[in-house]
C-alpha cells in the first residue's frame, strides 16, 4: 500500500470522511496547471478492492481571461 493510500485511509478513520480536489487546464501565464492526481489515482484503487466508497463528487470550472481551469471534488467514506 502506497503512502498516499495510507494517508487516505487514516484521515478517513480519524474524521469519517475525506475530501480531496483535482485540477487542470491552464494558469494566467499560459502554463500547466495539475494537481491531486496521485490522490485521485489512490482513492479509485481503494474503491476498487472495497475499502472506501465515493459519496459525492462535484466538477468546477473556473474561466477568466482566456485561460481555464476546471476539476473535481470527491468526498469519501469507509465502505
Amino acid at each position: 500500500m502506497t503512502k498516499t493510500e495510507q494517508k487516505i485511509l487514516s484521515e478517513i478513520a480519524k474524521r469519517g470522511y475525506f475530501s480531496i480536489e483535482t485540477c487542470y487546464g491552464r494558469g494566467p501565464s499560459g502554463g500547466r496547471v495539475q494537481y491531486g492526481v496521485r490522490e485521485r489515482n489512490a482513492m479509485f484503487k481503494l474503491e476498487k478492492i472495497g475499502l472506501i466508497k465515493i459519496t459525492k463528487r462535484e466538477s468546477w470550472q473556473d474561466y477568466n481571461r482566456g485561460y481555464g481551469q476546471g476539476g473535481n471534488i470527491f468526498l469519501m467514506e469507509m465502505a
